[in-house]
């Protein structure tokens, strides 16, 4: 579940009250993917009781890989995210130091899916995402974004179910809600810059 919750404040997408992008974002470790990736890009979303902003700041390599640096400001958390094609690689520290691994899809054929579990036997929590719709408009704290793309995502510790997320992104922005069914809440997107 911290993982399923780390995820969704990564994507909090970040920020104030102005807007700015460009119409080709910088991505890294490869092409585009959900999220656009570029030192000083930064999201500040809406949530249940406050807001949450995550800012790009800077890079690293782990296991000779290389990943942008999300960092929550609000929990004093850090992401690391890379895009690698059409798939947003997501690498989130658990409480022990070891890193569990998150894939979100995009720009699939409606109705793929994808699993992926992280731990230790017994202890094996699992995501099973649906790319669920794209090409949808979708309004958001009074904003209309277009050529949105919709996400599903179960996880679940052991076999038991314990969330559920529909994921909206939108292409040059990042997502721009989250909307947990168990129980029930939302995180929007208030403000962003991407370069």
């Amino acid at each position: 579940m911290r993982t399923l919750k780390l995820f969704v404040l990564l994507f909090c997408v970040i920020t104030v009250a102005s807007c700015s992008k460009t119409s080709n974002p910088v991505t890294g470790g490869g092409s585009s993917g959900n999220i656009p990736l570029s030192i000083g890009n930064w999201w500040q979303f809406k949530t249940a009781d406050s807001t949450a902003t995550n800012v790009v700041v800077g890079t690293t390599t782990i296991n000779g890989t290389s990943y942008f640096v999300i960092h929550n400001y609000d929990s004093d958390d850090s992401t690391y995210i890379r895009n690698s094609g059409t798939i947003t690689y997501i690498l989130i520290p658990d409480t022990s130091g070891t890193k569990l691994i998150e894939v979100v899809a995009a720009n699939l054929a409606s109705g793929s899916t994808w699993s992926y579990q992280a731990g230790i036997a017994p202890f094996i929590a699992s995501s099973h995402g649906k790319f669920v719709a794209s090409g949808l408009t979708r309004t958001v704290n009074g904003k209309s974004y277009t050529n949105v793309t919709q996400i599903h995502i179960d996880s679940d510790f052991g076999g038991t179910i314990t969330g559920s997320q529909e994921i909206y992104f939108s292409q040059g922005v990042g997502e721009i809600e989250s909307v947990d069914t168990d129980p029930r809440s939302t995180e929007s997107l208030l403000s962003y810059h991407v370069n």
